[in-house]
């Protein structure tokens, strides 16, 4: 059987190219749905060298929150997201410790990717805290009891213990 080309349809390329498929841009399909993938131009990869010193980094979590010395001279700008080191993801503020760490100790650069615009890096920690405040939720909905003053706990609590 031959393998036959797939068409791109005109909403794909509208999708791609506004108003190439066929009617007009208005605008407001781009806006509607706001992009949560980083776009390719929004990483930026940096080598830091082992023999130039401390690579200056200052972050809380995968977040840069400042940048010193061979950072600031590299161009690493706070509200950039570190995404991998040495081609291999980084999850938290210890996988980075840990891999610049490693880098040092084997007296090599580190390659480190960051992204760049802060709309997605923004967009992820929204639904982190979402996450995590969705999780704290649930966590307090299982417990046997509302507080240290409910009326049930404090009963039990007495009932238990005698107090001198």
């Amino acid at each position: 059987m031959p393998a036959t080309a797939m068409r791109p349809s005109h909403a794909a390329a509208e999708l791609i190219i506004p108003g190439a498929g066929g009617r007009p841009f208005s605008g407001s399909a781009a806006l509607a749905a706001p992009c949560r993938t980083p776009r390719r131009d929004s990483h930026k990869q940096v080598e830091f060298g082992h023999a130039a010193g401390d690579h200056g980094l200052h972050w809380e979590g995968t977040l840069v929150v400042g940048a010193s010395g061979q950072a600031q001279k590299l161009g690493v700008k706070p509200g950039w997201k570190i995404h991998k080191i040495d081609g291999r993801a980084v999850y938290d503020g210890n996988d980075i410790s840990m891999r610049l760490q490693e880098a040092m100790w084997q007296w090599r650069s580190s390659h480190v990717s960051f992204i760049t615009d802060t709309s997605v890096v923004r967009a992820a920690l929204k639904e982190a805290r979402i996450a995590a405040t969705k999780a704290e939720e649930e966590r307090v909905a299982k417990l046997a009891f509302e507080g240290n003053t409910d009326h049930v706990h404090m009963t039990q609590v007495t009932d238990q213990f005698e107090f001198q």
